[in-house]
């Protein structure tokens, strides 16, 4: 599970390499240290990475690996994500800092429990995610949130579409 670390973190602490390499996430200036992630939740978000960055590869960055995003300054919020997708029109070339532009794309596999769902969900539609996926494998459900809130539910077996007009079978998968 996820722990709170008792040190509130700035955005001035981001910018001078201050944060300590073991704080996963900071949410409101509290840094949050990670839990391990499970090999069934690797399989996710490799299979889906690399499905993703086929299909969309072209158009979009598709980046995995807990890519950090700025939600606030101040307070210090960022949150990192299974999977993204930004706009290559957007970002036009990587940075070496986290991302400070909100991903057109969230994906995130929850296989283990995970306590700050509901604030991930906010944050990343108040930052103006346009589509956030949030699959959950053994319940074989995709809740799909779009950039005004409005949430759905889709089981596996029925197509959903992504964006540009392109639908994801998640049943496709075979983890």
């Amino acid at each position: 599970m996820k722990q709170a670390i008792k040190k509130f973190y700035t955005y001035e602490d981001l910018l001078e390499n201050r944060i300590p390499e073991d704080i996963f996430e900071v949410i409101e200036g509290v840094g949050i240290k990670n839990m391990a992630w499970s090999l069934y939740h690797n399989a996710w978000v490799s299979e889906l990475f690399y499905y993703l960055r086929r299909v969309y590869g072209k158009n979009y960055i598709v980046l995995t690996n807990e890519t950090s995003i700025l939600i606030t300054k101040n307070p210090l919020t960022y949150l990192n994500a299974d999977i993204i997708l930004v706009s290559k029109i957007k970002l036009p070339k990587l940075t070496k800092n986290i991302s400070e532009i909100a991903p057109d794309l969230i994906f995130e596999i929850i296989v283990n429990y995970e306590p700050n769902i509901d604030y991930k969900m906010r944050a990343y539609k108040e930052i103006g995610v346009l589509k956030q996926f949030w699959v959950y494998p053994e319940e074989k459900k995709v809740i799909v949130i779009d950039k005004e809130g409005n949430k759905n539910e889709y089981p596996f077996n029925k197509k959903i579409e992504i964006i540009d007009n392109k639908k994801i079978l998640f049943s496709r998968f075979k983890i």
